[in-house]
């Protein structure tokens, strides 16, 4: 069940277990019928950011699309959040013109 594997992985990284979070991740991602859901993804992308791993979490994005799914608003200013705390603000408006396009 996608919600409760979202409380799972938003338990572990409230916890600090980010890499915990990101191995669960990791094997739901490899079964079909548990594929992680927008909240999970965001919860991971945010925990990401808070790590100031920018790159991590784009790479997450990326496979979010591989699995049609689409980032929403939450996710964008998690990313946003991002690449301002890198200083990559092209890469911001990069982004915003990507997802909300």
């Amino acid at each position: 069940n996608a919600a409760m594997c979202a409380m799972f992985i938003k338990g572990l990284v409230r916890a600090g277990s980010l890499p915990k979070a990101l191995a669960l991740y990791e094997q739901l991602k490899k079964r079909n019928s548990s594929a992680p859901d927008v909240i999970a993804y965001s919860i991971l992308i945010k925990g990401l950011v808070d790590q100031h791993d920018l790159d991590k979490a784009l790479e997450l994005v990326d496979d979010m699309r591989q699995c049609a799914q689409r980032p929403d608003d939450i996710i964008l200013t998690h990313l946003l959040e991002g690449c301002r705390h890198a200083g990559k603000y092209e890469l911001g408006k990069h982004i915003f013109q990507e997802i909300v396009a």
